[in-house]
């Protein structure tokens, strides 16, 4: 089979839910902006899920154009999970591996563009947006002037009331 139009890499790990916040600012600013500086990169999200004994899960994916794009980033064993000098003051746990994924079929949500915290459209450029970021190149964000948020989403129309007579043919 052909390489992908996009591959997803998966990395997973726990933290203590006590450090999400801080957490969430330290990869925004290693690796989130490292996935953004890497040609090839698509977009990305960071997971968060409490779990019931303190801790949290927490898990990056990553999309990208191609597993030569991948070792741009992680080098050329790009398996192995990169980590950050920090990392060691809140991973409760380092895996060694991170996972890939073909993507094969899927699509993100129109109207789910955001804006992220540097006040600009994602594109799946953005790490820091908080939707689905689109990966397709084929997907337009709405366009507003730089600076002005997007209008909201029209709400959706009311259906036709029906009379409770019956009609006439």
């Amino acid at each position: 089979m052909d390489e992908p139009a996009i591959v997803l890499r998966r990395w997973s790990s726990r933290i203590r839910t006590a450090d999400e916040r801080d957490y969430v600012a330290y990869i925004e600013a290693t690796g989130l902006d490292d996935y953004r500086a890497t040609p090839g990169n698509l977009g990305c999200q960071m997971l968060l899920r409490s779990l019931p004994d303190g801790t949290s899960e927490v898990t990056t994916l990553s999309w990208w154009t191609s597993m030569a794009a991948i070792q741009a980033f992680a080098g050329a064993d790009v398996s192995a999970a990169r980590y950050y000098p920090e990392d060691d003051r809140f991973l409760l746990e380092k895996p060694e591996h991170v996972e890939h994924h073909r993507v094969v079929a899927g699509m993100t949500a129109p109207g789910s563009y955001r804006r992220s915290a540097r006040n600009s459209t994602s594109l799946g450029g953005d790490c820091r947006t908080l939707a689905p970021s689109p990966i397709s190149q084929n997907l337009k964000p709405p366009t507003s002037p730089p600076g002005k948020p997007h209008p909201p989403a029209p709400a959706p129309r009311p259906s036709p009331r029906r009379s409770a007579r019956p009609r006439r043919r």
